[in-house]
């Protein structure tokens, strides 16, 4: 096999970036079938909103023989993050038969997930002499192109640190 793996990226300003890859492979030698191949293409982004948000996201192709439709993958997400607060959310979907032979996917059969968090970090002055706060949550769910979920996950988690950097937590998770 001969691997090619080709990524240009720009930078602009406040955080803001555009890219594109390309990653082929291609069978050589006697035994290579003419159509024995794997190409994967990509454009990503993120532009960044003032100091504290940015939105990103990518959207991907592969082309491999024997596989037509639904070789897409795509994501978008946006992300808040304050000295205090941080927030995000996203959308990924990947198609059933999306195929990137040099590299690797989560899950087969394709998948849409949904996933948003927060956080809050405060210092709070004098009580129960407790240096730091970071309360949390998160919720990431997957589902089938069938749209039968496959997956979700419940994540909430309170979290305190004290001044001689001894921390403590309680966490509930529901799967």
């Amino acid at each position: 096999n001969n691997f090619t793996v080709a990524r240009v990226r720009q930078d602009f300003r406040n955080r803001s970036n555009i890219g594109a890859m390309f990653v082929n492979r291609g069978a050589t030698g006697n035994l290579a079938g003419e159509r024995d191949y794997n190409r994967s293409y990509a454009v990503d982004g993120r532009w960044g909103i003032g100091q504290t948000g940015t939105v990103s996201g990518f959207a991907a192709q592969t082309d491999t023989p024997g596989l037509k439709g639904d070789t897409h993958a795509f994501n978008m997400a946006a992300n808040y993050d304050s000295e205090r607060y941080q927030l995000r959310g996203g959308f990924t979907e990947v198609g059933p038969n999306f195929n990137p032979e040099v590299g690797f996917i989560r899950r087969r059969n394709g998948f849409r997930k949904y996933d948003f968090g927060l956080n809050n970090t405060s210092r709070p002055d004098g009580v129960l002499k407790l240096q730091e706060l970071t309360p949390h949550m998160s919720f990431t769910r997957f589902w089938n192109f069938d749209g039968i979920m496959e997956t979700s996950f419940l994540h909430m988690h309170f979290q305190g640190e004290f001044e001689d950097s001894t921390s403590i937590g309680v966490a509930y998770n529901v799967r």
